[in-house]
């Protein structure tokens, strides 16, 4: 029987293992924390229902997350409630800002902007807003916006951005869980959990004639017919993996081109809550480019908070502090006397800082669209790629994942007729 190698038990390894198990390939998967599922993480022990560190949304109707999760019962329902903005520091409706013309620019913006045509001396999106004259006050929303590719206005290619949402497949709606999101892994993890090592530092891969051979930081030899690297893009740009003979010049250019933003996830847990009943999120925040209840939709009273945070290096406390600072501020609310005994504790999820991942996920940088093809791309006969930075239209996502894990078993089937 044939034996192929996986590096990394993210959501793409363990998706496809899976896939060569059930077509009776061995498979042996060298995970290099103690945990799997990368970037899909479920903490339970922060309040009385799980916080999502990771992932958290199925982003679209149409995608395999859906399907998967309509196939294993699991609940999940749109996201439902009041959007509101932070506005020059104050908290203020969708209605309220209607009358703002350049708030509609904004939402004009939002909803057209896959649309948009390459102009002259525009890359970036902060590009774009300088150009066209878009007031300093406003640039936290369109931040926002572009946050949920995991980058800032600065980092995010205009038409690399447009593109990837002229073609997105999956559908416009955006869903939450009523269970954990690692529940969605959870089959592919049950069918392949013999063939899993813990705490396996890959460090070196080989690739021979007749197969592969990979090194750990512990000096330990794995061999089989072929691997598959499904680590993140940042590990492959630090050159934390040594591949011989070196990999060809245009996949060293495609990882070096390709980006991957750095951000955390802080978790703010209150006594109760000071929000109103039908928040859902709130956007617009200078300290963090998004926030969102937490437990909305799931069946929890607890008041629970969740702070996006883009590439800012503070350390945990005085990020909350500052974060405490403009929740009150937004919501007219004394800092000392009225939010700040309200407030119970924090946690910190920071990717950027994650040893074995080191990022939150890739976004449409300059020219990322052509560099995607040719990091996805095997690695002579014997080398396979996948995981969400390699996939063209799903990058960023689970999903993204998953289709790269299933091209990949099944360039990994073909080369081993």
């Amino acid at each position: 029987m044939p034996k192929v190698l996986v590096v990394g038990a993210g959501a793409a390894g363990l998706r496809v293992a899976k896939l060569l198990l059930d077509n009776s390939i061995e498979v042996e998967i060298l995970e290099a924390s103690e945990r799997v599922g990368g970037r899909v993480w479920s903490i339970t022990e922060f309040a009385d229902f799980p916080v999502e560190a990771g992932a958290c949304f199925i982003h679209g109707e149409l995608s395999l997350l859906a399907h998967s999760a309509q196939a294993q019962n699991i609940p999940f329902s749109e996201v439902e409630g009041s959007f509101q903005y932070i506005f020059q520091g104050k908290l203020k409706n969708h209605k309220s800002l209607l009358q703002d013309p350049c708030f509609k620019d904004f939402l004009e913006f939002r909803e057209a902007y896959h649309y948009y045509e390459a102009e002259e001396s525009i890359s970036s999106v902060a590009d774009f807003l300088r150009k066209h004259h878009v007031p300093n006050a406003y640039w936290p929303f369109y931040a926002a916006l572009v946050g949920a590719y995991g980058a800032s206005l600065k980092d995010v290619d205009m038409s690399n951005m447009a593109l990837s949402s002229q073609n997105w497949p999956d559908g416009a709606k955006n869903f939450r869980l009523k269970r954990p999101f690692s529940e969605l892994l959870a089959p592919d993890f049950t069918a392949v959990q013999a063939s899993l090592r813990y705490k396996k530092v890959v460090r070196l891969v080989e690739q021979h004639e007749s197969g592969v051979r990979l090194i750990t930081e512990q000096g330990e030899i794995f061999e089989a017919e072929a691997a598959v690297v499904t680590v993140s893009l940042a590990l492959l740009q630090q050159n934390f993996i040594q591949f011989v003979p070196p990999l060809s010049e245009n996949k060293q250019t495609a990882i070096t081109t390709l980006k991957m933003g750095k951000g955390r996830k802080i978790f703010l847990k209150f006594k109760q809550k000071f929000w109103p009943p039908s928040l859902a999120e709130i956007t617009g925040g200078s300290v963090a480019q998004e926030y969102w209840v937490e437990g909305k939709g799931k069946n929890s009273q607890q008041a629970v908070l969740t702070a996006f945070i883009l590439d800012r290096p503070e350390p945990e406390e005085l990020l909350v502090s500052l974060l405490l600072a403009e929740l009150a501020s937004a919501f007219g609310l004394d800092l000392e006397t009225q939010l700040k005994p309200l407030f119970e504790k924090s946690l910190d999820v920071n990717w950027g800082g994650s040893p074995y991942i080191q990022g939150l996920y890739s976004y449409p940088s300059v020219q990322a669209h052509r560099y995607r093809r040719a990091l996805a791309l095997p690695s002579g006969r014997r080398i396979f790629w996948a995981g969400e930075a390699t996939d063209r239209f799903l990058f960023g996502t689970v999903q993204g994942a998953w289709a790269s894990a299933e091209r990949a078993a099944s360039e990994i089937l073909e080369s081993l007729r």
